[in-house]
């Protein structure tokens, strides 16, 4: 008996699907949960402030979407017998952008065999408890390209500083995540798609982990808030979380949606040989390209797309979908906020100070060019509006307002920067957020720390020795909520970088248990929402100060104003 229970799990470990199995001998019954699939074993630790928690990492939350399941909708994962062995991560998903675009010096490392999620759980939650604990469920941004939800930038220990449960997910990236026909074939966001499965994996098995299934709150970064908008706005998201925190993304960026999908699918054809203008003879053949030549075969097309993704958004982002079954956005993003149609539930958003300070690396490169090409085609960037000769107006609108000048200059990145963090950022994400206060209560904040060690780490990502601009940027507020390594030669975080994470760690746990961020650190003052016009907010830095001035109201007028005269 012995003997063929060992082949059995022998068998087992190296058949399986990406997945790995405990042998008799390093299986612990009181690190095992069963899920509806099977039973996983996790992991003890302990958080850097002395806290011990349960980790439960690479869970199966769909079958790999490898062979015939590329472009195609995940499918419920596969039942396991045997202890799943969850005290190590699974493979992040491929992604892939050139070095020099890349903020996060991620490459195309990475499987196809990526749709795992991870539980972490404070161990003095007992797992049978009547009580259990609210649960946050975050996903990684990086524009629909690149991201994972391991741990080098998503560690836990934070957040388990509290009695909160969190689980991050892998969803598929670039054009295996989001490639569309704009027809049935290949109608996409197939990664929005998997960030779904997720969210109905951890409704379904969360309560095992000691987790509420109905105290369930949605976040995201960047990519991953616009993805959770998307989420917000589906009919078959629908009763699957009860609040939302978006940072520094909504739907309404314009880098989070594209029209031109089915044209960018057949150039990536063309640049892998394939040549027809057939839907299923296209989907077909992409679907025998081996992973690896179908991600780096694909940079022509994304470095063309990435010369004029100031207008025209990243290649493979979310889409518009015919009507089918497992459709998630069938309507424009904007006519649906307008009207209100997503459900009432409470919301956190914000932005960063300086959000383009991130990309300066990547501007810088492109700088000449696009100065060049905004100064001759002022227009060239603006959206939403269809006449060329409005587009010229609002172009030199814009110029004028942002340079106090007529021309942007090469000795002044600063204005592009800031004007393309309005564009990019601040804007839409303002103005999603006064669609969603017509209807439900959104408290928005504005992150301003500046702390040495996280200036240094992102320096180093978007490789300067030094960030000359200076502001909090685009995801320097997760240096502070996680506690991943983000780069391995940063500073040790200091005392004041502790108290920024305390305060922000308050914040998102009030918010995920009680659906109010209000903390003692404002001195018992209820933190005001949004109405329709109007932005009071928190500034997170060492100290919280709240803030009864509108934010950036100046600005969000001008942009109002420029859209009620000119859109269409």
């Amino acid at each position: 008996m012995r003997i063929s229970c060992a082949l059995f799990f022998f068998i087992v470990l190296v058949s399986a699907n990406g997945l790995r199995f405990l042998r008799r001998r390093s299986q612990n019954k009181t690190l095992q949960i069963q899920t509806q699939n099977g039973i996983v074993q996790g992991i003890e630790e302990r958080s850097g402030y002395g806290r011990t928690f349960y980790s439960f990492m690479g869970i199966p939350f769909a079958r790999p979407p490898i062979g015939n399941l590329r472009f195609r909708a995940p499918e419920p994962p596969n039942p396991w017998r045997g202890i799943l062995d969850a005290t190590q991560e699974a493979s992040c998903c491929m992604g892939l952008v050139p070095e020099y675009v890349n903020a996060f010096n991620l490459s195309s490392d990475g499987s196809e065999d990526c749709l795992y999620l991870n539980i972490y759980t404070p161990k003095n939650q007992n797992i049978e408890t009547f009580n259990p604990l609210p649960v946050y469920v975050f996903i990684y941004g990086g524009g629909f390209m690149i991201g994972c939800s391991n741990r080098v930038l998503y560690g836990p220990e934070h957040f388990m500083e509290r009695d909160v449960i969190l689980v991050t997910m892998n969803y598929r990236l670039g054009i295996l995540g989001f490639m569309s026909t704009e027809d049935l074939e290949c109608p996409g966001n197939w990664g929005i798609k998997d960030q779904l499965a997720s969210l109905k994996w951890v409704n379904e098995n969360i309560k095992n982990f000691g987790g509420d299934n109905r105290k369930i709150t949605l976040g995201g970064h960047s990519a991953g808030a616009a993805s959770a908008n998307i989420l917000l706005l589906s009919p078959r998201a629908s009763g699957l979380f009860q609040g939302i925190i978006m940072q520094s993304g909504t739907i309404l960026c314009p880098w989070s949606n594209q029209t031109k999908s089915r044209e960018i699918a057949f150039r990536t054809g063309l640049a892998l040989g394939i040549e027809t203008q057939n839907s299923k003879e296209l989907v077909s053949e992409l679907r025998k390209v081996d992973v690896k030549e179908l991600t780096t075969r694909m940079i022509p097309v994304l470095l063309l797309e990435l010369m004029v993704m100031i207008k025209g958004g990243f290649p493979f982002t979310p889409v518009v979908e015919p009507n089918h079954k497992d459709a998630v956005i069938t309507n424009d993003s904007y006519d649906e906020m307008k009207k209100g149609n997503f459900p009432k539930m409470p919301v956190l958003a914000g932005v960063t100070e300086f959000e383009f300070g991130l990309f300066q690396g990547t501007v810088q490169v492109f700088y000449p060019y696009l100065v060049t090409l905004l100064n001759v085609t002022p227009g060239f960037a603006v959206k939403n509006i269809k006449s060329v000769a409005d587009r010229y107006i609002v172009g030199k609108k814009i110029q004028r307002y942002f340079t106090h000048k007529d021309s942007y200059e090469l000795s002044n990145m600063r204005d592009l920067l800031e004007y393309l963090g309005e564009d990019f950022f601040n804007y839409p994400v303002q103005k999603t957020l006064s669609f969603i206060s017509r209807k439900s209560p959104v408290y928005f904040y504005v992150f301003s720390y500046e702390g040495p060690s996280s200036q240094k780490a992102l320096a180093e990502l978007i490789k300067l020795k030094e960030r000359k601009i200076k502001g909090a940027c685009h995801s320097e507020e997760i240096y502070y909520l996680f506690n991943g390594s983000v780069s391995s030669n940063s500073d040790k975080r200091d005392a004041m970088d502790t108290q920024v994470s305390r305060n922000m760690i308050n914040i998102w746990s009030n918010f995920i248990t009680y659906g109010n961020p209000s903390t003692p650190e404002l001195e018992n003052i209820s933190w005001p929402t949004v109405t329709d016009d109007y932005f009071p907010y928190v500034r997170i830095g060492y100290n919280l100060k709240l803030i009864h001035e509108s934010y950036n109201k100046k600005n969000y007028e001008f942009w109002e104003n420029i859209y009620k005269t000119f859109s269409n």
